[in-house]
């Protein structure tokens, strides 16, 4: 799947990353999915919507586990204040 991955500085590579066979939406919480961002395998209802990782159209942001979400947070926190000292 071709990917888009937003770095700090709001510039963007494509990427390919194999995330499976990719859900966007379902009902099955316990659906195994895959996180796009660091591949580990994860609940779809443990998942939370990526801040760096979107589809190759930039439209649907990708889901990513709980440990990379905390991440992107921490990097646009510092990316804001790094901004802010300016």
């Amino acid at each position: 799947m071709l990917v888009r991955h937003y770095t700090d500085k709001h510039n963007f590579d494509y990427v390919v990353k194999d995330l499976g066979d990719y859900v966007f939406v379902t009902d099955d919480m316990d659906k195994e999915i895959i996180c796009a961002s660091c591949d580990k395998k994860l609940k779809f209802g443990d998942a939370y919507t990526s801040k760096e990782w979107f589809t190759a159209s930039g439209i649907w942001g990708l889901w990513v586990c709980g440990d990379c979400y905390e991440k992107e947070w921490d990097r646009i926190k510092a990316a804001l204040k790094e901004e802010n000292d300016e």
